[in-house]
């Protein structure tokens, strides 16, 4: 959710991101606008959104102005291609960056979509679906802590360093 209270929804077969407005209604244009086929996971990080892309071979992630979304532009190729399929899942704000799934691969990238610089932090979460900082969540530290939920159901508790 955005600061207005609008959902923003990542869409695998359709051809762009869905936005609904704090009231419930779609808001045809922005939708129209964000025209980002195969997107997954999103997040609003300030007042741009980012996006996996799970149709993608060369396993993208873009950004999509809130203001403006018509000029999207992909940050960053996480993969080389077919030959190393990563299929991007979910991905949240962390560490300055973005923390993202890969569920073929089983990798928890690291990426800093100011340059598009990226590093695996782990390649051995098993089809990893989910991933979420733990915001207001015990004593665990959300700068250095991730959560990562498997296709089993298994979450993870990933520190970095």
């Amino acid at each position: 959710m955005d600061a207005e209270g609008n959902l923003y929804v990542g869409r695998h077969f359709s051809a762009s991101i869905l936005k609904v407005r704090a009231d419930g209604t779609v808001d045809e244009q922005w939708t129209e606008a964000a025209d980002v086929f195969g997107t997954n996971g999103v997040e609003i990080v300030g007042d741009q959104l980012y996006a996996s892309v799970i149709i993608d071979l060369r396993a993208s992630v873009v950004r999509v102005p809130l203001d403006d979304p018509s000029s999207h532009e992909k940050v960053a190729e996480l993969g080389p291609g077919p030959l190393d399929l990563k299929v991007l899942d979910d991905l949240v704000g962390f560490d300055g960056g973005l923390a993202v799934t890969a569920f073929l691969s089983g990798e928890l990238i690291r990426l800093a979509p100011s340059t598009g610089e990226s590093c695996t932090l782990t390649d051995r979460v098993l089809m990893p679906t989910s991933v979420r900082t733990p915001e207001g969540f015990g004593d665990h530290d959300p700068a250095r802590q991730l959560f990562v939920t498997e296709a089993s159901g298994r979450i993870l508790k990933v520190t970095v360093g």
